[in-house]
């Protein structure tokens, strides 16, 4: 499987495109991340309000407003009211995603060659953390995009010790779109890592990417929106956006999401699948030359700054995500990519690499198997495919072999393509119980027309706001006046949790439970039943 020709790459690159567009349809909305910025956009969206961040009712000023802007764009020119199709605001991730890719190949053939190109779009684009960000309505993949073609200006710059006005141009045009999107993130991976080779190197790279003009398009594209939502926000931006999450994140585990150093190690071998199989030889073989040949070779040695100074930054930070670290994938990538090409495997035996390529795909067939179990049932659907997986998994055995390695790759791409495809048009469809939001939000669709009011109260999760924000009110039923009540027709959908709040009030009395439902908050980690009430005679 090797498309490193432009043509046949692009080819490649569309069938890919194609396949993994799927997901974004039929994934319903997630939470809480893409729900919350899906929110926000669709608030935008309603309000016509494109400079304020607010999350319905409530201001939302944890990032910046580059995000925003995108989903609303994909909305203004495919969606129409009431916005709340999902798929719109996932499409700048996988757009962006494949805009980067498209960059990587054409911008490394010219600084590499041909076969280096295409390997790191592979590992890239067949990695389980890119299928991840290619289904969500988040700011990652935009900000890979960003920040991919400022490192690529850097590889110029440091392959060819020089770089002209359109290559400046673009690292600092990059550099503010990564700054509106994610705030001060970008510079992590292009600046600090440049600023660090630049030391070590005894020359002062900063100066030569540098740019007066360059400077001033960054602060004419990104000053403006941050002044006037200092002014709109009265400050309560930068309290917010950097006191509280930023700061909030580097000092303590955010949201659960706290672990010791090492977290990044771990996920990168199961997210980083198939390229993850090549990191133990290439470690194994650069600490036998001592990394001789890496210092001596300028690009090399700063791709290696470039993956491990955020790597380890982000280890060191208390909160950990396994998406905080993606875009390190890419010099990764191309570091991989050139050790396999350089074909130097002496001392790596395939009983040291089973365990490296197995793995990911034994874990994948595992959790498939238990998420069925445990949310819906086994079928003979489920046993044929769990079957095909395991047969490709004894194929994939042979790639243990690294000499080997070119020629499993469409082995791997099948793999990774077969359990993308099970995920999203099988696993999806059997585990109903997840989405929760999704079901509430079927119900207010079939009745919204039988009711005047139709409230929800006791499900907190962003998705359900998404949703049904235009079509149901979230209320506390002891907040509502018996008046209300007696004079509309109204649907209460509640969580069984709080439901005696409501049938233990003489004002409901006239209310009747129509159904309920049970499902799982995957957020909350917790099982919760759904109530149905209306004051109705006859539904």
């Amino acid at each position: 499987m090797y498309f490193s020709q432009p043509n046949r790459f692009l080819i490649f690159l569309a069938i890919c495109f194609l396949i993994f567009l799927t997901g974004i349809f039929k994934i319903p909305v997630l939470d809480r991340d893409e729900a919350r910025f899906a929110t926000a956009s669709k608030t935008m969206l309603l309000e016509k309000e494109f400079i304020d961040i607010k999350m319905h009712d409530e201001p939302r000023y944890k990032k910046p407003v580059g995000i925003y802007w995108l989903q609303v764009g994909a909305n203004f020119i495919f969606g129409n009211t009431p916005y709340d199709n999902i798929s719109l605001y996932r499409l700048p991730s996988i757009l962006s995603l494949f805009s980067a890719f498209m960059f990587i190949f054409f911008r490394l053939r010219k600084i590499l060659n041909n076969d280096i190109s295409f390997l790191t779009i592979f590992f890239l684009i067949f990695s389980l953390l890119t299928l991840s960000e290619m289904l969500q309505a988040k700011t990652d993949g935009a900000l890979f995009l960003t920040i991919t073609l400022c490192n690529l200006m850097i590889y110029s710059l440091i392959k060819n010790h020089s770089i002209n006005y359109k290559e400046k141009f673009i690292f600092w045009s990059a550099l503010a779109f990564g700054v509106l999107i994610k705030g001060p993130i970008i510079l992590i991976f292009t600046i600090f890592p440049l600023i660090i080779f630049s030391v070590i190197k005894r020359k002062n790279f900063l100066k030569e990417i540098f740019s007066y003009l360059g400077f001033l398009l960054f602060l004419a594209l990104v000053l403006p929106w941050f002044i006037m939502i200092t002014i709109e926000s009265k400050g309560a931006f930068w309290y917010e956006s950097v006191g509280h999450d930023l700061l909030g994140k580097v000092s303590s585990g955010q949201e659960a999401h706290g672990f010791p150093p090492g977290y990044y190690l771990i996920t990168t071998l199961l997210l980083f699948w198939p390229g993850s199989i090549l990191i133990y030889p290439f470690i194994k073989n650069s600490l036998k030359n001592k990394f001789l040949k890496i210092r001596k070779n300028d690009l090399t040695f700063f791709l290696l700054i470039s993956f491990s100074v955020p790597y380890i930054l982000f280890e060191l930070i208390s909160t950990k995500l396994p998406h905080y670290i993606y875009p390190s994938y890419l010099p990764l990538s191309i570091l991989l990519s050139k050790f396999l090409l350089d074909k130097n495997f002496e001392g790596i035996s395939k009983k040291s690499l089973y365990f490296f390529t197995l793995i990911f795909p034994v874990t994948i067939v595992f959790l498939i198997y238990f998420v069925i179990v445990e949310y819906s049932e086994i079928t003979i659907t489920l046993v044929i495919l769990l079957t095909l997986l395991l047969v490709q998994i004894f194929l994939l055995i042979g790639a243990a072999d690294i000499k080997k390695f070119k020629d499993k790759l469409v082995n791997f791409s099948i793999f990774q393509i077969s359990f993308y495809l099970i995920l999203v048009f099988y696993v999806n469809n059997h585990i109903q119980d997840l989405w929760v939001a999704k079901r509430i939000n079927s119900i207010i669709e079939l009745n919204k027309k039988n009711y005047d009011q139709i409230y929800n109260y006791g499900f907190e999760e962003p998705s359900l706001v998404f949703l049904t924000s235009h079509k149901s009110r979230k209320i506390s039923p002891d907040l509502l006046n018996s008046n209300s009540l007696e004079k509309q027709r109204i649907m209460f959908i509640i969580n069984d949790e709080f439901s005696n709040l409501l049938t233990s009030s003489k004002k409901y009395s006239e209310f009747k439970m129509l159904k309920k439902f049970d499902g799982f908050n995957y957020s909350k980690g917790k099982n919760i039943t759904i109530k149905v009430f209306s004051n109705l005679d006859d539904d």
